[in-house]
């Protein structure tokens, strides 16, 4: 049984290229087993009762082989329904190696969830990048000190110009 074929149909691309993305992110990097490397994401997953519930799963590198390649690491989802029903899908990398899979994720994101510079404007930009590099909108208001309304409605009009994001 493959877990993504749980996950909401809208969800299961994104959700599997960011997570191969983090897979080699963690491989490139050398591992400390008494430093934090945690890969997070939240998307839609059809639970027991046949309806679909936002989850957040959080991935934490626990092991690695002898030629750096991932060998255990510890999974936890959590259900964040009652938090959040709907959006996009976030995710964020803490610890060692949050460098990496950020350079990774520009270099190696799908050409279909790219965007296209010209159609956004400055402030359209900055938001997107930080979304991009896993900030929420309450942290990205914080860093841009504008409200998270106005972050949310340059979100609106971001995913209407880029109609993938």
């Amino acid at each position: 049984m493959d877990i993504y074929e749980y996950v909401h149909p809208d969800d299961v691309e994104k959700v599997l290229s960011i997570s191969v993305i983090a897979m080699k992110a963690g491989d490139m990097v050398d591992f400390f087993p008494d430093k934090l490397m945690r890969f997070s994401i939240d998307y839609r997953i059809l639970n027991a009762q046949g309806k679909y519930i936002r989850i957040v799963r959080q991935t934490t590198m626990l092991e690695k082989t002898g030629d750096n390649k991932l060998y255990t690491s510890l999974a936890h989802c959590f259900d964040i329904s009652n938090y959040k029903k709907e959006g996009e899908i976030e995710f964020s990398w803490d610890g060692v190696g949050k460098d990496v899979f950020y350079d990774l994720l520009r270099k190696e994101w799908p050409v279909s969830f790219q965007k296209n510079n010209s159609s956004l404007t400055y402030r359209e930009d900055q938001i997107y990048n930080l979304c991009l590099k896993g900030f929420s909108s309450k942290q990205i208001s914080d860093k841009l000190c504008i409200s998270i309304h106005t972050i949310n409605t340059h979100r609106k009009n971001i995913k209407k110009k880029l109609k993938q994001f």
